[in-house]
């Protein structure tokens, strides 16, 4: 009986999902496509994250889509982590891009932000944050309206 409580016990903490808390993404340096730093809110409920070009083409398509005030109204920031992106491609290709999007994209490039967030290839990882601002869930999609809407 004791080993079966003990591997319950230890295979839950394995699949335990870990504790975010909102002042980590916070501490973290952000710029808009036009240079313009930018800053995390404490009324921030879902950041979504893309860390490479597939999740930021597919999040950024359906975006387009929305009104201006989609993202603020619904609490939420949308990061996109070039880090890992060549500077000079992000300087003359990517930037200039996303500086035509009617939304703001929260650019990262340092590699803190892998560090804090899990994440998979191709795919968005999006973080809820209850009222005391810890994540509340987190998870992985490839679906835009998942990413918007799951709870």
């Amino acid at each position: 009986m004791t080993r079966l409580i003990f591997f319950i016990f230890f295979s839950t903490l394995l699949w335990a999902q870990p504790i975010l808390e909102l002042s980590q993404f916070q501490e973290l340096k952000y710029y808009s496509a036009s240079d313009k730093p930018l800053q995390i809110s404490n009324e921030t409920k879902r950041i979504i994250i893309s860390f490479d070009q597939e999740g930021n083409n597919i999040m950024s398509a359906f975006l387009q889509t929305k009104p201006t005030s989609y993202l603020p109204s619904n609490q939420t920031i949308y990061i996109g982590d070039i880090s890992q992106m060549p500077s000079i491609v992000t300087r003359l290709f990517a930037k200039p891009r996303m500086a035509e999007y009617p939304f703001t994209i929260y650019l990262h490039d340092e590699e803190k932000l892998a560090s804090i967030a899990p994440h998979e290839p191709n795919k968005l990882t999006v973080i809820l944050f209850d009222e005391q601002n810890q994540s509340s869930n987190i998870f992985f999609t490839n679906n835009p309206q998942e990413a918007m809407t799951k709870k």
